[in-house]
């Protein structure tokens, strides 16, 4: 069943039809040499084009569903007036840009015991 001696490796005919092509082809065939398999580099670049064709057309389709979901909303549904709303966001972006900014007092915090204590400053 094993082979005897050294087997002559065969001479590929390149018929690339792009340059990706080619890479691919020369990139599987080297690959293919080290592991000595019996998978031609040929069909090793036509399963990478299956592999990223496939990749690419799934996010295509996510892509579309995403859209007619979130933006045409085909399930009903409406979006919310403070997004649509230019008021509303202006509002908001000045009070993110407000100072100085209100809290209440610092917090020690120990998730253990589920229990938080105020901090009192040493002046008071």
């Amino acid at each position: 069943m094993g082979r005897v001696g050294k087997v002559a490796r065969p001479i590929y005919v390149l018929n690339a039809e792009s340059e990706v092509e080619a890479f691919l082809f020369l990139f599987f065939h080297f690959v293919l040499s080290l592991n000595r398999s019996r998978v031609s580099a040929y069909s090793a670049v036509m399963s990478t084009k299956y592999i990223v064709s496939a990749i690419l057309g799934s996010f295509g389709i996510a892509w579309v569903c995403d859209y007619y979901v979130s933006e045409k909303k085909i399930f009903g549904g409406s979006t919310p007036g403070t997004i649509t709303n230019k008021e509303w966001g202006e509002e908001t972006d000045k009070k993110f840009q407000a100072w100085p900014r209100t809290a209440g007092p610092p917090v020690v915090v120990n998730p253990i015991t589920r229990q938080n204590f105020v901090v009192k400053s040493r002046s008071e």
